[in-house]
This record gives structure tokens, sequence and C-alpha cells, in this order.
């Protein structure tokens, strides 16, 4: 697996669709994983469109910039998420639309101390083109495997 700070990422091809889009969608994935890791929530937010919908695993739905911005928020203030690293299996760009499936590593380290959590859950991104940007509409996560005290 990759640290979501490495660069340069190698993405599956998708041949058939612009170079701009598979380029532009990729630098997405980077820029999520990247704020993800920093915690970096204006950024992290600013990558899903109004309408979004956040599907954890175990919890109701999370609906909208702003309740995405509540819910993330409440983890970058609670974690030190810096321990975070990804793997796209799969990343397919149409024109307009193009969707993600992947795996990440992360251990969640509470800011007021004590044992972190390693949390293995797998993703998938769905993103939209809006005009001339790629947002995300919808995130979708499950754990591939039980928490992990570290």
């Amino acid at each position: 697996m990759r640290d979501a700070r490495d660069r340069p990422r190698t993405w599956p091809e998708t041949k058939w669709v612009p170079i701009v889009d598979r380029t532009t969608v990729a630098w997405l994935l980077d820029r999520f994983d990247g704020s993800f890791a920093s915690g970096d929530l204006d950024t992290f937010v600013s990558m899903f469109t109004d309408d979004a919908i956040v599907l954890f695993h175990y919890l109701p739905p999370v609906v909208g910039r702003a309740a995405i911005r509540d819910a993330f928020g409440e983890v970058f203030e609670a974690f030190d998420t810096s321990d975070y690293r990804s793997r796209y299996h799969t990343v397919e760009t149409h024109p307009g639309a193009a969707y993600a499936i992947g795996d990440i590593v992360e251990v969640l380290r509470p800011r007021a101390g004590g044992h972190g959590t390693r949390v293995l859950p797998r993703l998938v991104l769905f993103k939209r083109r809006v005009n001339s940007s790629w947002y995300i509409t919808r995130l979708l996560t499950a754990r591939a495997a039980p928490n992990e005290d570290v």
C-alpha cells in the first residue's frame, strides 16, 4: 500500500476516456487521501457536492455538504488521522462520471492521548463532473476487518 503523501501515483488505465479526465480524477483521489491524512477539513469537504451522501458502516446516511462537514469535523477534532494509506483497485472514468474502489489502512489516534485504533475500511467513491470540475457525490465505506487497538 502507498502512503497518501507518496507521489507520483500509478492509476489503473481507462484507455477510452480523455487523459484530462483520468488525470483529474486521479488528482481528486490524491486530494481526498491527502486532506483526510492531514485533517484538512476545508479541503476535504470542498470535494463533495452540496447533495453528496456518505454511507458509513452501521450508521445512518450523512446527507449534504454541511452534514459531511459536521461528521468529519468531529473525526478530525478527536483523532490524529495522519497514519493513513490507501490502495485503489479500480478507477473507472467515463465522460461526466467516475468511480473508485479501494482499501484503506488507517490508525486513528485520540488527540487526548491513549491507544489508537487500526481501522481497515473498504471504500467506494462515486464522482461526477459539474461544469468543468469533478466532485464526490457518494462515499460508501465498510469494514474489511474488525477494529484493532494499537
